[in-house]
């Protein structure tokens, strides 16, 4: 997790005469050359950070996670968001989420104990160990962070913000998640409804449905329709765990395999985001992995409308 803020001190920019060996260190870096990254242009952004990043006492540590965080964003940028490069590439410094995670209540609740499943799992602790402002530009200059989707009212999540002006003001990160999460779940229930009309016709819905999610999806919509009055597809009312028996069904994967390449590759981005996903619709504050985590995951799946 990031680092604390009595331990802001031992944070600095670095000093001119340590720029050459970092810039060493960086062109050897294992990210550098997994991801495939333009060196000078890391180097640049390296030294034109304004933030106090470079920890003192792990400088190499610092470093890596530095240049990870960089390189990241490079390859959002260039490379197939599911291709194997990126792909294998993310799994070695985001952690392997190939395999289900089940989230217990008491998991869902402890921001620590979030972030162990993720260590766990093989995520590197160095890609968020930095202070909050130095975490926070690092982002954005990396190239990681991108406009949010539009909000594609059609297929809006019934999931109302809380009215509690004391919570929304406590969990300010979670609730920027909660925006850019309802904005996505609309984008990619657009996007599945686009791809599976496509293929299938307009009652995919009733000839491909992976078992029973229609029926569920019926419910909750005569539920929301009975006090909202507002008339939304069945999809609209799907939610994270839905999405990947949609896309990686047997009958359906023959439409999204040109998206995502493998259905391991689908399976795994969507186990990324169901812990951040988990904890903001359970108003639980964010940890800075799970911001990371949303932030990468939800720039593939936009990226996906360029294929």
């Amino acid at each position: 997790m990031r680092s604390a803020t009595a331990d802001i001190e031992r944070y600095t920019l670095p000093r001119f005469l340590e720029a050459d060996n970092i810039s060493k260190m960086v062109s050897a870096s294992v990210a550098a050359s997994a991801y495939g990254i333009e060196i000078p242009r890391l180097q640049q952004t390296l030294m034109a950070m304004q933030a106090p990043w470079l920890d003192t006492l792990h400088i190499e540590q610092s470093i890596r996670g530095f240049v990870e965080l960089q390189a990241i964003g490079q390859a959002l940028n260039t490379l197939d968001p599911f291709g194997e490069r990126l792909t294998t590439a993310l799994r070695q410094g985001l952690g392997d989420m190939r395999d289900p995670i089940t989230w217990t209540p008491e998991t869902i609740s402890d921001p620590t104990a979030r972030t162990s499943v993720y260590i766990e799992r093989g995520f590197q602790a160095e890609l968020t160990n930095f202070p909050e402002e130095a975490f926070e530009e690092s982002l954005e200059r990396s190239g990681i962070i991108i406009e949010p989707p539009a909000l594609v009212v059609r297929y809006s999540c019934p999931v109302p913000p809380s009215d509690n002006p004391e919570l929304e003001a406590a969990f300010a990160r979670t609730n920027v998640a909660h925006d850019w999460l309802q904005r996505f779940e609309t984008y990619i229930r657009s996007f599945i409804d686009k791809v599976m009309t496509g293929a299938f016709g307009p009652n995919w819905m009733k000839s491909n449905d992976p078992g029973g999610l229609r029926d569920a999806w019926t419910a909750k919509k005569r539920k929301v329709e009975a006090w909202s009055g507002q008339d939304r597809p069945l999809i609209a009312y799907a939610d994270i765990t839905d999405y990947e028996r949609i896309i990686c069904n047997g009958k359906n994967w023959a439409a999204f395999e040109r998206f995502f390449v493998t259905k391991e590759n689908a399976r795994e981005s969507l186990q990324r985001i169901s812990g951040p996903r988990l904890g903001t619709m359970h108003a639980r504050p964010l940890t800075a992995e799970e911001v990371l985590f949303l932030q990468v995951e939800m720039h593939r799946f936009i990226k996906l409308t360029e294929r």
